[in-house]
């Protein structure tokens, strides 16, 4: 799939404008569903440019694999490392299915005695990260509802959040009103609240006619 076989297209054509000056050389193009080899068709190069970091890679894998398979010509300090490496990690693989077996146990004991059943890390099998899998160290068995309920009250407590801080930390802003401008600011007023200028009260005086 390196070389497609294409059509030739003109871009304008269905346009009411004019057309623009073709470019000599260039051409729009448009690949064929039906591929085939003949010498009076158009074909095209796909080109991604210089593949450095896939040969990167492919060198990388071809080294890991020779120090595999060399593995029994290696230094005897490096086997030993691998090999109390390799049981630590199956040390820790045993722990974390005995953890899954002991918490299982440990729920349907608690389904009965007290329920609705306790679980150790209840976090354990979400979609977390590694140290939240582990917070918090038990809690109360949980249904679906709950447990959307839970989600859905923190994301309004969230969007609460978001919208008191927007409200405190917004500028004052100048609002005019016949010739008399004032500053008004979201701790004055509450949301949504406009606030207009009182103009100032007009004073009449009265003048004698032989003044």
């Amino acid at each position: 799939m390196l070389a497609l076989r294409v059509n030739k297209v003109d871009p304008h054509e269905g346009h009411s404008h004019g057309k623009q000056k073709r470019v000599k050389g260039l051409w729009h193009v448009r690949i064929e569903q039906h591929q085939e080899a003949n010498d009076d068709d158009h074909y095209i190069w796909l080109y991604e440019g210089s593949q450095w970091k896939m040969k990167l890679y492919a060198v990388g894998a071809l080294v890991c694999v020779m120090a595999v398979v060399l593995f029994p010509l290696w230094p005897i300090m490096l086997r030993q490392g691998v090999w109390y490496l390799s049981m630590g990690m199956m040390g820790l693989i045993g722990l974390f299915f005995a953890m899954a077996i002991f918490r299982l146990i440990l729920f349907c004991i608690t389904v009965f005695v007290t329920p609705p059943g306790l679980w150790l890390y209840p976090n354990l099998f979400e979609d977390v990260g590694f140290f939240d899998s582990f917070r918090p160290l038990w809690a109360w068995h949980e249904t679906e509802e709950e447990k959307k309920q839970k989600k859905k009250a923190k994301k309004t407590a969230k969007l609460e959040k978001k919208k008191e801080g927007a409200n405190e930390t917004a500028e004052p802003q100048q609002l005019q009103s016949n010739g008399t401008t004032m500053t008004t600011s979201a701790e004055a007023a509450p949301a949504g609240a406009v606030q207009r200028a009182t103009p100032t009260p007009a004073t009449v005086e009265e003048v004698d006619d032989d003044e």
